[in-house]
């Protein structure tokens, strides 16, 4: 009520679900925010990503959100240009290889002793004979079929030959080998990328189509609260040498958007 009274200002949230954790409360979240955008009388804007577990339920929160600013309550959707996703190596708060005891064995090490060991040849043993149990194999198995390799310069919008799981059939190698491989590239410096959110198709067409809609806005840049996991301060930086000028993956976006 603050805001409507001052006559300014934006309420702003991440709204329940959001993540995917919830694929019902969307709904709900969105009816009451419109409820809230028409009674204070100013804009109030959220989070709206693609979440594997409902990879269609943005469509029909745009086209909610859409309705509510057909009848001008100010409800704004925000859209992000690039899928979230957890940044994977040796320096990171996430690690593809955190399950391997070889590998947390050194934690707390640098980057230079942790590459060195892992380079030696009792490291690098310790690591690619690493047996899994059943549950651990799954769920690496199944990581491995959405970790990309993030590549120099970085590809947001990587294609099925660039997971783990491809490249390790490819080459005839472990996926645990390949992520180790990757990352001690560039002086052990090297990325994997999962995303989880905006990529349920393994492609950014749905991003595209969220970019364009009419009652959305382009936003969620995240650059400091998860800086060790992920990273999108660069956000800017890709809309435009991605979406408008590199992408080869579909139809690219105008400068003028």
């Amino acid at each position: 009520s603050v805001l409507g009274e001052l006559g300014t200002g934006v309420f702003e949230l991440a709204p329940a679900g959001v993540a995917g954790e919830d694929v019902v409360a969307p709904i709900t979240e969105v009816a009451w925010m419109r409820k809230l955008a028409e009674a204070i009388g100013r804009p109030v804007t959220f989070a709206l990503l693609q979440v594997d577990s409902a990879p269609e339920l943005w469509r029909e929160l745009l086209d909610e959100s859409a309705a509510a600013a057909a009848e001008g309550v100010p409800l704004i959707p925000q859209v992000a240009g690039r899928p979230t996703g957890l940044l994977s190596g040796l320096e990171t708060t996430f690690c593809f290889l955190d399950p391997v005891p070889a590998y947390q064995a050194l934690a707390g090490r640098c980057t230079v002793e942790k590459v060195a060991y892992l380079r030696s040849d009792e490291g690098r043993a310790a690591i690619v004979g690493w047996e899994p149990d059943e549950a651990t194999a799954a769920q690496l198995a199944h990581a491995a079929e959405r970790t990309y390799l993030l590549g120099d310069p970085p590809d947001y919008e990587p294609g099925p030959e660039a997971t783990l799981a491809a490249v390790a059939a490819a080459s005839g190698r472990s996926v645990v080998e390949v992520a180790l491989d990757a990352m001690l590239a560039e002086g052990g410096r090297g990325l994997l990328y999962l995303p989880i959110l905006n990529y349920s198709d393994g492609h950014s067409e749905s991003t595209r189509e969220m970019l364009l809609h009419p009652a959305a806005v382009l936003g969620l840049a995240d650059g400091g609260a998860h800086v060790g996991t992920i990273c999108d301060a660069s956000m800017p930086t890709w809309m435009l040498t991605h979406w408008v000028r590199d992408r080869t993956r579909g139809e690219r976006l105008p400068l003028e958007l």
